[in-house]
């Protein structure tokens, strides 16, 4: 679904009044959430609900391991 207002302003802050369609991408690890990635477009409909998700699921796959091995060899 649309983002609110007030999501946006959470999510992108200062650049929020030009975010026109955004995309919320869950960063799913082995071991549950790892974060989420919010991606905003200044295009109303770059971002709508009926798109297909598959190159945003995969990207969220990828960045979560990515995440988790930098987080592995830092601690």
């Amino acid at each position: 679904g649309r983002i609110k207002r007030e999501q946006l302003s959470c999510l992108f802050g200062e650049a929020a009044p030009g975010i026109a369609s955004a995309a919320l991408v869950p960063l799913l690890g082995e071991a549950g959430p790892v974060g989420l990635l919010a991606i905003g477009s200044t295009d109303e409909q770059r971002f709508h609900p009926g798109m297909a998700t598959d190159l945003l699921t995969r990207m969220g796959e990828m960045i979560a391991v990515a995440l988790q091995r930098w987080c592995q060899d830092h601690s």
